[in-house]
């Protein structure tokens, strides 16, 4: 007999095995101190086509606004990235610093 496993992916989660007819569930839970994880397609490197103010407004918390360069709003992310004024830094690390992602 093959052995099945049924997963959801949160931060604690159940397994579900199933082995010859029988189901058992299994409590397994994350060691990672991580309270929340980004929103899916929220990654900072997959986005780089998209709008400062555009990713910001998907997958940041709106008070990444009071620190956040404001004509960095309309550039794109790989213009952000390779942006090494002193602001572009800031936007930069702002961008992918995990304080500000949404739960």
């Amino acid at each position: 007999m093959f052995r099945r496993i049924v997963c959801s992916v949160l931060v604690s989660f159940v397994c579900v095995t199933g082995f010859a007819g029988t189901a058992q569930a299994v409590a397994v839970t994350s060691t990672s101190p991580v309270a929340f994880r980004a929103p899916a397609g929220c990654k900072v490197e997959d986005n780089l086509a998209a709008t400062a103010e555009d990713f910001i407004e998907r997958c940041r918390r709106g008070s990444i606004l009071r620190e956040f360069p404001g004509e960095y709003l309309d550039r794109t992310l790989a213009q952000i990235k390779v942006d090494r004024s002193t602001k572009g830094r800031k936007a930069w690390k702002l961008l992918t610093d995990g304080r500000f992602a949404k739960p």
